[in-house]
Formats: structure tokens, C-alpha cells, sequence
């Protein structure tokens, strides 16, 4: 869960620092994210859970938070792959 938070927060706040720069350079209005959003240098890893990660929410008996830390992994992984063609396709 840390390295997922970690991970989250590390491009919510490039993405933070593009915004501003952009609307400093703006007359402060908010431009398009897709407009200002610079291609980032490597690729960050996919994360994912292993069975000794799911054990403490299997022995609780709460699948309802199982079934929302796959889902918030999932979606990581996807938006790291969106946010790579985003730079891909502003760079072309």
C-alpha cells in the first residue's frame, strides 16, 4: 500500500507543478492538463499485490476492502500507461 501511495503522489505532484508553472505563464488561468502535461523520464514499474500482501484482509474477512485495493492498483496501473500515451501523443 505505501509504494502504491508513494507512487500516486509522486506523479500528482509533478503534475501539480506543470499546472502552476502553466498558469503563471497563464495570467493564472488554469490551462488543459493534456496541454501542459511534459512527457516524464522512464517508465514506472507496474504494482501489483502478491498472495502474502492479501493475507491480513483475507484472515479479516473484509473482501469489500480487498475488492477496493484491486480496484485502486488497477487503476494505477492503467493511468500509468494512460499518462505515458498522453506524453507520447503531445510529443507527436
Amino acid at each position: 500500500m505505501m509504494e502504491l501511495a508513494d507512487a500516486a503522489a509522486g506523479y500528482h505532484k509533478i503534475i501539480e507543478r506543470q499546472m502552476a508553472a502553466a498558469m503563471a505563464d497563464n495570467g493564472g488561468r488554469e490551462p488543459d492538463p493534456w496541454l501542459v502535461m511534459l512527457p516524464q523520464i522512464g517508465k514506472p514499474q507496474e504494482i501489483h499485490l502478491t498472495a502474502d500482501d492479501l493475507v491480513a484482509f483475507v484472515r479479516s474477512r473484509r473482501f469489500d476492502y480487498l475488492t477496493k485495493i484491486l480496484q485502486l492498483f488497477s487503476q494505477y496501473n492503467s493511468m500509468i500507461y494512460g499518462v505515458e500515451g498522453a506524453a507520447i501523443g503531445v510529443r507527436h
